[in-house]
C-alpha cells in the first residue's frame, strides 16, 4: 500500500503543478529486482481511485533488470546514475539488488 500510496502523491504533485483536473492514465514501470507483487499493487492503486485519480487507468509494466559498466561504482556494485536523481521519475531500489548484482567486467578484472 506504501508504493500505491507514493505513487498517488507523486502523481498528484505533478497534477497540481499543471494545473490538471483529472488525471486519465498512469503508467508505472516496476523493475523485476522490486519483489513487487503486481495483482496487489493494481489493487492498493484501484482503492486510492479518488477525486483526480477517480477516472484513471493505471498502466503497470515489470521491467527486466539490466546492468552495464557505466552503472557501477569502482567495487563493481550498481551506482547512483543521473537517472536515479532525475525530478521527473520516482525511483525504489531494492536493497537486494546490491547483494545479487555485480558488474562482470569489475569482478573479472580483480581476478
Amino acid at each position: 500500500m506504501a508504493l500505491a500510496e507514493a505513487i498517488i502523491s507523486f502523481v498528484s504533485q505533478i497534477a497540481e503543478k499543471e494545473g490538471l483536473k483529472e488525471v486519465r492514465e498512469v503508467k508505472v514501470k516496476v523493475g523485476e529486482l522490486q519483489q513487487v507483487e503486481i495483482d496487489i499493487l493494481e489493487f492498493a492503486l484501484s482503492e486510492l481511485k479518488r477525486g483526480k485519480f477517480k477516472n484513471a487507468n493505471f498502466i503497470i509494466e515489470t521491467v527486466k533488470a539490466s546492468c552495464n559498466a557505466g552503472s557501477v561504482d569502482k567495487n563493481g556494485l550498481l551506482a547512483e546514475t543521473s537517472l536515479m536523481r532525475n525530478h521527473g521519475s520516482y525511483t525504489f531500489r531494492s536493497e537486494t539488488v546490491h547483494a545479487y548484482i555485480k558488474c562482470p567486467k569489475v569482478w573479472q578484472s580483480r581476478l
